[in-house]
Order: structure tokens, then C-alpha cells, then sequence
């Protein structure tokens, strides 16, 4: 047994792990989500059972454009190297769109996919009318469908057996061809470590797949310099394990999903908090390497100038947005005062980011949990100190150089928190290590930095 397996072991051993059949089987019994059943019924095959990956997409079938839905199809339809892969589209709307023509064209676009993809693509969909929707009922009412497919179909019936269902947008603009080859090598190994350790039916991770938007820099140069600075910001919350990836490329399996309750159903956003844990239980975000997919971005187009990062707030995801239906280039580009203004607001939490990701990456390389065990050189200490202090102003400058050569924003990062707070930090647990081993006095570290 290797090292890392032993130590998993060691850690999950004490803790009985229900089969996964179970918690997806009470998780439905307690719902009762009669949109699901309904759901579940039209995408369920007889002839072809659901594959064990799912990409689950809703489509606002009432506004969304079939080119858009064209275009996110084709892509999945060229992924290389990987299992078998099911994809499924909720076609939603509320019900005073219950006539609109668009939803005739978004069915017909969906059908001529169908037929153009019989051979190589399980394209499945199902259409629902939502009263009162929100994107919480929305997705819950299509996870809990295919969880309800999953079990008819049989996909639990072995202990190690699960369903991971990729929480999508269909508004992707580019997806790597081994996205879903990725996605599955990456539980796989999962599933590996657990298999060793005699413990098949634990919980899966929860997954991040590496989202960003796309950028249009020639006709919004001042809002994509924004966006650019989003994404990378995420990616250090990422880099710093704070659960920093998007929600439309979360995987998540739906053993895990279920023992978490499923998704929020009143949410007019950020639906899937309840996959990050419940009460004392954690799921932490793992990124799953190479599995780019670049999303449109047409809410900041249309919201950033008056609203700034705050376009995620309650009153964007409704029924009916503009960015569905308007022309992008419609949207005027965020004057300088607007994004001086807001980029402003976001560089505390940002930029803190930057530094927990640096102090992350510095534990890490260092193995400071492992200096106890063992007398400490102070040379050794005080050069790891050095490199932890380059690793943060790596980052640090990194946010500088951003700031000043894409996003083109006049402010110098005012409020990134000072490296010597990092410092002091630093030469505290250093101070503390001394004390216990009374390698050398005090002045001995002072000096030498």
C-alpha cells in the first residue's frame, strides 16, 4: 500500500461509508419532486441505458438562440478518447411563455442534433414548464431526473459504481476535445484510491473543471479587461483550496449530491452551494487538470458598465435576460471611470486571493507539517523563509502586472495586503520552531534576514 493510500486509509477507515445506492435512493425518496419524475420519464431510453457521465444543461428554451445550442452540441459531439457520455437538456420555461415560437425552433434544432448525432452522441432532452422558475428548481428538477434514470437503469447496482453529472451552461464558446476523456481519468484515480484501500462505495470529490469566459477585445476592450481579471482571481481562490471554480463547470457525483440534499431549488443563484457541505461535512473543490471551456460572456457584456461584478446579483437571473436575445454588440463597452470604479471594489478579496494562493503553494513546497518531526537547521529555515517571501511577491506581482498592462486600470492595487504581514506570520511559527529546539537565539534569524 503506497504512502498516500495508507494515509487516506488511515483517515477514512473509522468512518462507515453507506453504499452509494442508498443515499441516491433516500435522497429521491425524501424529495418527492414530481417535475423530476415527469423529467426522468422523457429522459429515459429502454433501448440504451444512461451512460455513468452526464452533462446536465438547461436551456431557456423560450429565449436561448438555436445557434447557441448548435454550437455547444457540435463541440461536445468532437470530444476524443473518451467512455461513453450521456448529454441531457432541460428545455424550460415559465408559463406565460408557454406559446412562444422559440421554443418550437429550440426543439426543432435540439431533434436535427438527435438525428445528425444518432451514431456517435446519447443526446436526450426533455421539456418543462416552470410556473415560478428559478435556476435552483431548475437544475434540481433536472439532476433529481437523471438520478431517477440512473437507478432505473441500474448504474448502482455495484458498490463502486456512481454517476458523475457535469453541471453546464449551453452557452459554451469552446471546449477542449478531452474535456470528458479528463473529467473521467480524474475519478477514475479517485476511484482507484478507494478500491486499494477496501472502501469502493466513499464519497467522490467534488470537481472543478477549468471555466473561463471568452473575451472580445477588439469591440469591449475596457469590460474584457475586467473579465480577464475575474478569471484569474478565481484562479488563485482555486490555487488557495477556496472553492474558487465557476459553477457551471462543477462535477459533482450524485452520491455526493445527494447527501447534501440536492441542489437549492429556490436559488435564483448560486444553486449549488449545498454541494460544498452541510453542517460539520466539507466538500472541497479539487480541479480537474485540462479541462478548459471557455463560456460566453455575455452577462458581463450587458451588466458590467452599470453594475460591476455585481452582476451576479438576485435580480440577473430571471427568466427572461436580455443577453439571451440582444446583440452583444448592442452593449456598450464600460467607460474608464466604470471600470477604474469597479475593479476598485473587488482588489481586496482579490488580491487576497493572490497572497492565500502564494502562502498555499509555499505550505506545500515545504511540507512545514513535517518540521517537527525533526531538529531545524536555522540556514534551512531562513531560506525557505526567503523563497515563501519570493513565492508571495511572484503573485503579488503578477496582480501589479495585470492590473496595469491588461486591465489598464490606474490604481496600483492599494489594498492588497502587505507582505510584511505575510512576514510576521512567517517568522512567528519560525520563532516557535527555535523555542522547541533552541537551535539558535532570535538575532541569529534577524540577522540573517
Amino acid at each position: 500500500m503506497s504512502k498516500e493510500s495508507y494515509s487516506y486509509f488511515n483517515e477514512r477507515m473509522s468512518i462507515p461509508a453507506p453504499l452509494r445506492k442508498d443515499r441516491v435512493e433516500a435522497y429521491l425518496y425524501d424529495e418527492t419532486n414530481h417535475d423530476a419524475l415527469d423529467i426522468g420519464s422523457q429522459l429515459y431510453n429502454p433501448n440504451k441505458a444512461l451512460s455513468s457521465t452526464v452533462v446536465a444543461i438547461p436551456v431557456a428554451a423560450h429565449q436561448e438562440s438555436p445557434e447557441v445550442v448548435i454550437r455547444t452540441i457540435e463541440q461536445y459531439a468532437q470530444q476524443k478518447d473518451s467512455d461513453p457520455f450521456t448529454i441531457s437538456l432541460l428545455l424550460n420555461y415559465p408559463s406565460e411563455e408557454y406559446s412562444s415560437a422559440n421554443i418550437s425552433s429550440i426543439v426543432r434544432a435540439v431533434v436535427g442534433l438527435k438525428k445528425r448525432y444518432r451514431d456517435t452522441l446519447d443526446l436526450r432532452f426533455a421539456q418543462k414548464e416552470f410556473p415560478q422558475p428559478t435556476i435552483g428548481a431548475i437544475r434540481k428538477s433536472l439532476w433529481d431526473g437523471i438520478a431517477h434514470v440512473s437507478l432505473a437503469d441500474g448504474l448502482y447496482d455495484e458498490a463502486e459504481n456512481d454517476v458523475l453529472v457535469v453541471n453546464n451552461d449551453i452557452d459554451a464558446e469552446r471546449i477542449s476535445p478531452v474535456y470528458i476523456r479528463n473529467i473521467q481519468q480524474f475519478y477514475e484515480r479517485a476511484q482507484g484510491r478507494r478500491n486499494t484501500v477496501g472502501i469502493p462505495s466513499d464519497l467522490l470529490p467534488l470537481g472543478a473543471t477549468q471555466i473561463r469566459h471568452g473575451m472580445r477585445w477588439e469591440t469591449h476592450p475596457r469590460t474584457s479587461g475586467a473579465v480577464f481579471w475575474n478569471d484569474l482571481a478565481h484562479r488563485q481562490a482555486m490555487d488557495a483550496e477556496l472553492n474558487g471554480g465557476y459553477e457551471a463547470g462543477l462535477v459533482v457525483p450524485l452520491s455526493l449530491y445527494a447527501r447534501n440534499g440536492g441542489f437549492d431549488a429556490s436559488a435564483v443563484k448560486h444553486e449549488s452551494r449545498p454541494m460544498h457541505g452541510r453542517g460539520d461535512t466539507v466538500a472541497q473543490q479539487r480541479r480537474i487538470q485540462s479541462t478548459e471551456l471557455v463560456t460566453s460572456p455575455r452577462r458581463y457584456l450587458e451588466r458590467f458598465p452599470s453594475v460591476g461584478y455585481g452582476i451576479w446579483g438576485d435580480d440577473v437571473f430571471g427568466h427572461t435576460n436580455d443577453c439571451r436575445v440582444v446583440d452583444e454588440h448592442a452593449f456598450p463597452d464600460a467607460t474608464q471611470a466604470q471600470l477604474d470604479a469597479h475593479v476598485h471594489e473587488s482588489i481586496e478579496q482579490f488580491g487576497q486571493w493572490f497572497v492565500d494562493a502564494g502562502q498555499l503553494i509555499a505550505e506545500r513546497k515545504f511540507g512545514h507539517s513535517q518540521l517537527l518531526s525533526e531538529p531545524i537547521a536555522v540556514d534551512r529555515v531562513v531560506a525557505e523563509v526567503r523563497e515563501t517571501h519570493r513565492i508571495l511577491s511572484s503573485r503579488i506581482k503578477l496582480a501589479h502586472k495585470v492590473m496595469t498592462e491588461i486591465v489598464k486600470s490606474p490604481y496600483n492595487i492599494p489594498n492588497l495586503p502587505r507582505l510584511t504581514l505575510a512576514t510576521e506570520l512567517l517568522e512567528d511559527e519560525i520563532l516557535g520552531l527555535q523555542a522547541v529546539y533552541n537551535n539558535a537565539p532570535v538575532f541569529e534569524v534577524r540577522k540573517a534576514e
